[in-house]
C-alpha cells in the first residue's frame, strides 16, 4: 500500500493530573524527522486543537506516543482512528514498561526508543508487510545525526507562541540503578551524548533562548 502521509499525534492531557502547563511535543518532532522527506508528515497535539480524525484513511499511518498518565486518551483516540480504516502505531514509555496490555488493543506497537524501529514501521507499512510488535533491542548512538530535527519539522511546530518552554535533549542514559525509576528501561543505564556542535546547531535554529533538559542524568 503506498502510503499517503504520516501522522503523529500527542493525546490531550487530563489537566487535574498534569496541570494547565501544555507540554511540547519534542519526542513526535524527533520522529517526524526520521519519516522520509518524500512522505508528508504532520505532528497533531491534541492540547491545541481538535483533532481532524475524519480526514485520515487506509493509506495513512499514525503513530502516537503516551506516558502512563496519556494512555487512557490515546487507546479513546486510536479506536476512533481505527475506525477510519487508518493503521495505528502506538509507542512511548508506557508500551515500552508494558508491552503485552498495550498490544490487546493496537495494531502495531513500537517497544524501546524508537530510532531504529520507527523507521522499519514506515517502509514494512509502505510495502505491505507491517508487524504486530516491533522492538528496538539497542541503544542508538547520538552521535550518528539521527537526532538531528528536519527543517519541515521546526516550521510546523510553534513553540515559541503554544508552549510554556521549548524542550531539549543532550544526552540520553543513566548510569544509576535507583529502584523507584524507569530510566534504565527506557533510555538504557550507558549515557549517549550528543555532539556538541549538534547541540548548538539544533539551539541556534530553532531561536531558543531557554529550555528545559529532558535529559535522564547529568552525571
Amino acid at each position: 500500500m503506498a502510503i499517503r502521509k504520516v501522522v503523529l499525534i500527542q493525546p490531550r492531557r487530563d489537566g487535574r493530573m498534569m496541570g494547565k502547563g501544555i507540554s511540547q511535543p519534542y519526542t513526535l518532532m524527533r520522529l517526524a524527522s526520521l519519516v522520509p522527506l518524500d512522505i508528508p508528515v504532520e505532528i497533531w497535539d491534541e492540547d491545541l486543537r481538535a483533532l481532524p480524525i475524519d480526514t485520515l484513511g487506509p493509506q495513512d499511518l499514525v503513530g502516537i506516543s503516551a506516558k502512563t498518565l496519556l494512555i487512557d486518551r490515546a487507546r479513546v483516540l486510536a479506536e476512533r482512528i481505527k475506525k477510519q480504516g487508518t493503521t495505528v502505531v502506538i509507542g512511548g514509555t508506557h508500551v515500552t514498561l508494558v508491552p503485552d496490555e498495550v498490544a490487546e488493543w493496537a495494531d502495531v506497537i513500537a517497544v524501546g526508543e524508537g530510532y531504529r524501529t520507527w523507521p522499519q514501521i514506515i517502509r514494512d507499512f509502505d510495502n505491505g508487510t507491517l508487524q504486530k510488535r516491533y522492538v528496538d533491542e539497542a541503544w542508538a548512538p547520538l552521535d550518528s545525526g539521527i537526532a538531528v530535527l528536519q527543517d519541515r519539522v521546526l516550521e510546523q511546530v510553534d513553540e515559541h507562541r503554544n508552549y510554556w518552554t521549548p524542550y531539549l535533549e543532550i544526552t540520553r542514559g543513566c548510569p544509576r540503578n535507583c529502584t523507584f525509576c524507569t530510566a534504565i528501561r527506557v533510555s538504557g543505564q550507558k549515557m549517549r551524548l550528543r555532539p556538541v556542535g549538534e547541540v548548538v546547531e539544533e539551539i541556534e535554529r530553532r531561536q531558543i533562548k531557554r529550555f528545559f533538559l529532558t535529559d535522564d542524568n547529568f552525571g
